[in-house]
């Protein structure tokens, strides 16, 4: 979601099929529409249809995805994108102001709290890797999964320092990573 110039930019699939809401051209069968609405439209009242429509599959029933998955993705970032509409919208319906989950979206590392911590299994899927971001450099220390694998050398622990290039996008594995100012990139 954006919102550009004298437009709201609603990304999100099935959106547009929305009858209730004049997008600058609608989705239907063999054409995707135009995600663009005038901002002059974006009231509570079109938040709140699309919201509830509920898209028909060209061949009958409801696409259930656009409930489970899109408006999930909607309520996040309108929390985000327009905080004004977000605040009329839990007004009129508080039952949508729930603590976002961010676990699972992809960030700019360097927009993270820190220091943050995380493991990942080792390359070959034998061991656990543990990383640590500082806000300048991910480091790890195995004392397993690293320790045959230097020009054959035996080592007891192995010490990895990576100072990752800007706007390095990694998944968010935890929401205490999330700070207002992080830089989401989906």
């Amino acid at each position: 979601m954006e919102i550009i110039g004298d437009y709201v930019y609603l990304p999100y699939a099935h959106m547009t099929m929305c009858q209730a809401v004049p997008f600058k051209s609608r989705s239907g069968f063999f054409s995707s529409g135009d995600a663009f609405l005038p901002r002059e439209v974006w009231t509570i009242d079109a938040v709140l249809a699309l919201l509830k429509h509920r898209p028909q599959a060209m061949m009958g029933g409801e696409i259930t995805d656009y409930q489970k998955e899109e408006i999930p993705k909607f309520l996040l970032h309108l929390r985000e994108v327009d905080p004004e509409m977000w605040q009329q919208l839990i007004a009129v319906r508080p039952q949508y102001d729930v603590v976002a989950n961010h676990v699972g979206r992809q960030a700019i590392l360097q927009t993270l709290k820190h220091p943050i911590q995380w493991t990942q299994t080792s390359h070959r899927g034998e061991y656990p890797v543990h990383w640590q971001w500082d806000g300048e450099t991910v480091t790890t220390t195995s004392k397993n999964a690293f320790n045959e694998t230097w020009a054959g050398l035996k080592a007891e622990s192995v010490e990895i320092r990576v100072k990752p290039k800007l706007r390095t996008v990694i998944v968010v594995k935890s929401n205490d990573w999330v700070t207002a100012d992080t830089e989401f990139v989906t």
